[in-house]
């Protein structure tokens, strides 16, 4: 395999959509492959406090993505959020996702960040093992999510 590209989407296609929600099937049992909606990815590419990127094949096809978010606060400071970092299961191994890593670091510093926060599913152990060999530590905390009706 040559080695992807990697991008921040720019503009809407309903391929890279019906791409990014079949690669969010092996993030979580909560996904079930639909295309991620037109609405939601237009919002994320066109917002100055996201990201949207993506690793693409050398056909053009999304084999990984991670979206980043911006996050402030008066006693925070400037802070990002990492969500929906995936590639794809049969072509894990193969440093697509340290790529990926990589350039989520350097939009991070471009973007003014000193700190990157996520969660990770338990099960996800090698995901886990991942973030570790790359400086993330696990945080002693709880983690909280309330339904907004």
């Amino acid at each position: 395999m040559n080695q992807p590209t990697i991008e921040a989407l720019s503009t809407y296609s309903d391929q890279d959509a019906i791409a990014i929600g079949q690669l969010m099937l092996h993030l979580s049992d909560s996904f079930d492959g639909s295309p991620v909606s037109k609405a939601l990815l237009s919002d994320i590419i066109a917002s100055p406090y996201h990201e949207q990127l993506v690793a693409r094949d050398e056909q053009g096809t999304i084999i990984g993505t991670a979206t980043l978010t911006v996050t402030m606060g008066a006693g925070v400071g400037r802070n990002a959020w990492l969500e929906d970092f995936v590639v794809d299961p049969t072509i894990q191994g193969a440093g697509i996702g340290s790529r990926l890593w990589d350039a989520m670091i350097v939009w991070c510093r471009e973007h003014g960040v000193r700190k990157l926060g996520f969660t990770s599913n338990p099960r996800r152990t090698a995901a886990h093992t991942f973030y570790l060999k790359r400086g993330a530590i696990i945080r002693d905390t709880s983690s909280f999510k309330k339904t907004i009706d």
